[in-house]
């Protein structure tokens, strides 16, 4: 498998597609790890104990300003 690998990046021929694709690949599994991040950030702050009292805050102090 090695000696595969090594062969597709460094020999001379026409096939250069593969890097480009590992890097992409690589790309995107860094993109994902970023959203997941994102995502769980925002799940555990919608389940913080103190989401509630501050959804009222937020929105009597919009509704007192109109």
């Amino acid at each position: 498998m090695n000696k595969g690998v090594i062969c597709l990046f460094f020999k001379n021929s026409d096939f250069n597609i593969v890097p480009k694709a590992f890097n992409s690949w690589k790309e995107y599994v860094v993109r994902r790890r970023r959203v997941r991040e994102a995502s769980r950030f925002v799940l555990n702050s919608m389940h913080h104990p103190l989401q509630g009292w501050f959804n009222r805050w937020k929105y009597n102090a919009s509704d007192a300003q109109k």
